[in-house]
């Protein structure tokens, strides 16, 4: 691999890297917000049952696959039968775990198992795709 290459490469992780860290932070003033009932017309998308599943996935799934991508598809454990976990996706589990359950304790907000599994299929899901596109292009998926 050339200089340029590498040079390029860097640029790209470091940019994704920074995206990643903005992301994470506009999720954590959105959910900060609506356990503080700030902004309650921001969230009427969210208030139908199929939104606010779809938001779920989406945001979460996002924020894991940036995370994937800001550890280079790194992953945690991987089996002979072809599972897998990456490093991104293991901390946004736990991330989207403690979120969820963290609403049993705040009073405006509701713990859901439906938005727990939501947020678990976007993180499999969305959060799977660095790993697969890694795989195809270097053929072991490190």
């Amino acid at each position: 691999m050339t200089l340029q290459k590498v040079i390029h490469q860097s640029s790209t992780i470091a940019w994704i890297r920074a995206m990643t860290v903005l992301y994470a932070l506009f999720i954590a003033v959105v959910v900060v917000s609506a356990g503080m009932n700030w902004f309650p017309a921001a969230f009427v998308a969210a208030r139908s049952f199929a939104g606010d599943k779809v938001l779920h996935f989406s945001v979460v799934g996002t924020l894991a696959l940036l995370l994937n991508l800001s550890f280079e598809s790194a992953t945690c454990c991987e089996s002979r039968c072809g599972a897998f976990l990456q490093w991104g996706s293991l901390i946004m589990f736990c991330i989207a775990t403690v979120e969820e359950f963290s609403q049993l304790a705040i009073a405006n907000r509701t713990f859901s198992l439906a938005d727990l599994a939501c947020n678990y299929l976007g993180i499999m899901i969305l959060g799977s795709l660095p790993y697969f596109v890694r795989r195809r292009r270097y053929g072991n998926g490190r």
